[in-house]
């Protein structure tokens, strides 16, 4: 642009910003030719486009959406060698070609299989990438991206895609043309809204829409028969829609920390289900349906409101973890007394009252957490646990250890403190690999001296006892510890 040319730009420029003097502007550019629109498209970047002439405002946006701007938007990716990139639809090409400019990352994007653009401090998706047909696998997680371009929809050979992390508020409908995808992740954004769009992703095995703001799950997510992996945690959601009972492939759902108040009894129809988590919610019942479910190796309906558990659950026994500690539970049926592959049992932080003798049959359990009930009672039956290692009876009621504990040959980890405790059974010597004991808060007045076989012992805590006399061997291991 000549000397001429640019001097003329700038008293126009300064003259739009004065309402009165529009009009005498429009009729002076009529009298120019086009290069002068084309250098106010280029020198304005749109900032004072709402002062113009109406006539004047729709050349410059035809400018912007012709030829001139369109060039300079395929010559920058021609000179890039990336031709493959190029856009071809109906755009304002002006503000395409200032966006291509501003994104630095083109050097990573190639027409592969494979793009990572993960922790790359971005804000936007560039739209190209809906021109990646190849595409099969997409990273664009923990970044700062706010919006999701609807020609992603493009990539209709796309198996997965991650976008966790980011800023996203909405996702497009466009979102539903990925017929091919396999595992989508939207986690850790701020969605408010599943749409229904998404249950034409009959592909789909896992989908991840955990830590989000959603308050409903639409039913149509029922359409989608393959999935096998749902993880909703960590949103608003109130209800589990009974349709989700015809995703009979689903082997994991996860809906911990929601507003959930009710499992809706059709839960008994994923009979292939494995992992089922509803902690920190407000449900008060566990539907008796859910013994259906024989495949189920993991379930978490821990910090609830349940008050009792079905015998039904007796009939799991394939079940290797059992979470139903903080809620309101006064009884353990003896029916979890069937559940031989057993590892982890939790209940602590209830109302119970009596442990019952039938878990002594669980020989596979490793761990079992009751503190925090009423217990006043332990079973001599638990002595039968020889693969336990951790045993948890701290804040009960119990007054006696009963010296089957001994048995405990596996065990490393034993807590009762904060009990009414008077005597330690000399069988407690016996568990050789004891690390931990914590006998604080009760009413012992002696250790006996067959604790001195404890060889591996790393802790003991007995303070807040009635006890006169510690062994030496026990200060040593005190002083270290407290």
């Amino acid at each position: 642009m000549d000397s001429l040319l640019l001097l003329l730009l700038i008293i126009i420029l300064k003259l739009i910003t004065i309402k009165h003097n529009i009009i005498f502007i429009y009729n002076l550019i009529k009298m120019l030719c086009s290069d002068l629109i084309i250098s106010i498209c280029e020198y304005s970047k749109d900032s004072n486009y709402y002062l113009l002439n109406k006539s004047l405002y729709e050349s410059i946006i035809m400018i912007e959406k012709g030829a001139y701007w369109k060039d300079k938007y395929n010559n920058f990716f021609k000179r890039l060698g990336k031709e493959y990139l190029i856009l071809n639809r109906d755009y304002n090409w002006k503000q395409e070609y200032l966006r291509v400019i501003g994104f630095n990352c083109w050097s990573k994007i190639n027409n592969s299989k494979i793009l990572d653009l993960g922790f790359m401090n971005l804000k936007k998706i560039p739209k190209e990438i809906g021109n990646l047909i190849n595409l099969r696998r997409l990273y664009l997680s923990n970044n700062k991206i706010k919006e999701i371009p609807e020609e992603i929809g493009n990539l209709i050979n796309l198996e997965y895609l991650q976008i966790n992390g980011n800023q996203i508020k909405e996702i497009p409908k466009e979102i539903g043309n990925l017929i091919n995808i396999e595992e989508l992740d939207l986690s850790h954004n701020k969605i408010k809204e599943i749409p229904k769009e998404l249950n034409n992703l009959i592909n789909l095995k896992s989908l991840i829409l955990s830590k989000n703001e959603i308050h409903e799950i639409p039913k149509e997510l029922s359409f989608l028969i393959n999935l096998e992996e749902l993880y909703i945690h960590n949103n608003q959601i109130e209800e589990i829609p009974k349709e989700l009972g015809n995703l009979i492939n689903l082997e994991i759902l996860n809906f911990w920390n929601n507003r959930i108040k009710e499992i809706p009894k059709e839960i008994n129809n994923l009979i292939n289900l494995k992992k089922l988590s509803l902690s920190v919610n407000k449900i008060q019942e566990i539907p008796k349906e859910l013994g259906n479910l024989i495949n189920l190796k993991e379930i978490d309906l821990s910090k609830n409101k349940i008050e009792e558990i079905p015998k039904d659950l007796g009939n799991l026994i394939n079940l290797e973890i059992l979470h139903l500690s903080g809620n309101q539970i006064k009884e353990i049926p003896k029916e979890i007394g069937n559940l031989i592959n057993l590892e982890y049992l939790y209940l602590s932080d209830n109302q119970i009252e009596e442990i019952p003798k039938e878990l002594g049959n669980l020989i596979n359990l490793e761990k079992l957490n009751l503190q925090n009930n009423q217990i006043r009672e332990i079973p001599k039956e638990l002595g039968n646990l020889i693969n336990l290692q951790l045993l948890y009876l701290s804040g009960n009621r119990i007054k006696e250890i009963p010296k089957e504990i001994g048995n405990l040959i596996n065990l490393q980890l034993l807590y009762l403190s904060g009990n009414q405790i008077r005597v330690i059974p000399k069988e407690l010597g016996n568990l050789i690999n004891l690390r931990l004991l914590y006998l604080s808060d009760n009413k012992i007045k002696e250790i006996p001296r067959e604790l001195n076989n404890l060889i591996n012992l790393i802790m003991l805590q007995i303070k807040k006892n009635k006890i006169k006399k510690i062994p030496k061997k026990f200060k040593k291991i005190q002083k270290k510890y407290y």
